[in-house]
């Protein structure tokens, strides 16, 4: 039995302030937020790092785009900060946190909790229940993507819109190969 505090709540075995979930993903209120309504964003399925199973990982990346902006219209948020980094619980997840005032949400210290009652956050997680989240299939698209040699990369040329010629000589530097 796994003993994942997210698998948990997955499995509907400890209560969470859920308010959004589909085939892949569920998103929840943090309990312990560095702001009005953080939340977390998280797959269904069990693993650490998002390199560990990179298609779901985008998935849920691309889900937590969408309930940001859903959190932020909901919530009246200046915007919503999204976040992977590591944490004490080894389950891949997006954080959100939305900006409600510079002044005082800004910046977060995440090792510094805001206290907050079981009442604020059953207010929040209202507003956030009544939102509504389209979520569009895509289309499945195989890219593929192939590095070019060095003396190819010189040579090619970049539309001036897409990139300046001074990040361009700079992509040229880190990325080329030889």
């Amino acid at each position: 039995m796994n003993e994942c505090i997210f698998c948990k709540i997955v499995r509907k075995e400890l209560a969470a302030y859920v308010f959004y979930e589909d085939e892949k993903v569920i998103a929840f209120l943090d309990i312990n937020p560095r702001s009005k309504g953080m939340s977390l964003v998280v797959p269904k399925k069990h693993y650490a790092n998002f390199d560990d199973d990179l298609p779901t990982s985008i998935v849920v990346v691309k889900r937590a785009m969408l309930i940001a902006k859903a959190i932020k219209d909901a919530l009246g948020a200046i915007f919503v900060d999204i976040a992977i980094m590591p944490s004490q619980i080894p389950h891949f997840h997006v954080r959100l946190y939305p900006i409600h005032d510079f002044k005082k949400d800004f910046p977060l210290v995440e090792n510094k909790p805001m206290t907050v009652t079981e009442a604020e956050l059953n207010d929040v997680w209202q507003k956030l229940k009544s939102i509504e989240i389209e979520i569009e299939e895509e289309k499945k698209e195989e890219k593929t993507v192939q590095l070019l040699p060095k003396k190819e990369l010189e040579n090619k040329v970049v539309p001036t819109n897409d990139v300046s010629s001074a990040n361009w000589e700079w992509i040229k530097k880190k990325f080329a190969r030889g």
